[in-house]
């Protein structure tokens, strides 16, 4: 499953080659048509590895849904760069894709974005001209279809914490687990406001949380961690 909206699931096959919205209140199931051909645009042999992201969501401002299909490449050599994504994007209105031609040049490592409002959100991984790497968000307007990077704090982007991101309600919440301190912060960002942090919570667990699973609606904020067990925090008091 890719996420849903307004009573739609969007699915796929293993290979993410078919894709289907469904509609399980009326019973009815769609097969999107194929994407367009990919094979054109790689040459397998210059890669040391790639992944496929799909994103579902509907944009208000525009009354659409979308799917975001987007194939994350690791080049063996950089020339110019590293990591490349190409993308394209579904519109159920008109039935058909489109590509995406302008795409910043990172590595998206959650394949399931967090999305709020018809924006799409993923963990990215950035490779500057030095050979350095750092850490931010790259979020994908599905009304407009253009991307942005989001930088993270400054504490963050040059680490290597583990770090998740769930959509909810009008906010984004990134979660951050720092390894070696065995502690773990939650910050919020309110849509529409890239740069603007808040710091909301701050725990240590001898149970490290291994996933988001949502957030209740008095902030009580629910995890799961290796085992399966689930773990909650309120992050409102």
């Amino acid at each position: 499953m890719h996420g849903s909206c307004n009573g739609l699931i969007c699915l796929s096959n293993e290979w993410t080659d078919t894709i289907y919205l469904w509609n399980p209140s009326l019973g009815k199931l769609k097969t999107l048509p194929n994407s367009p051909d990919i094979e054109s645009r790689i040459i397998y042999s210059d890669l040391d590895s790639y992944s496929i992201c799909l994103a579902f969501g509907f944009h208000p401002k525009v009354n659409a849904y979308r799917v975001v299909k987007i194939w994350c490449l690791v080049y063996k050599i950089i020339k110019p760069y590293k990591y490349q994504l190409l993308i394209d994007v579904y519109s159920l209105s008109t039935d058909s894709w489109r590509r995406i031609d302008v795409a910043p040049s990172c590595y998206l490592f959650n394949q399931n974005p967090a999305i709020v409002n018809g924006v799409a959100y993923w963990v990215a991984i950035k490779e500057t001209w030095e050979g350095s790497c750092y850490l931010l968000l790259v979020r994908f307007e599905m009304g407009d279809e253009v991307f942005e990077e989001v930088m993270l704090l400054d504490g963050v982007k040059n680490c290597c914490p583990k770090i998740a991101i769930l959509g909810e309600r009008e906010s984004l919440y990134l979660f951050i687990f720092y390894h070696l301190d065995k502690c773990w912060d939650i910050w919020t960002m309110e849509c529409g406001k890239t740069s603007c942090w808040t710091k909301r919570f701050t725990g240590n667990f001898h149970d490290t949380p291994a996933k988001l699973l949502g957030l209740r609606k008095r902030g009580e904020l629910l995890l799961q961690n290796h085992e399966g067990h689930m773990l909650s925090c309120n992050i409102e008091t």
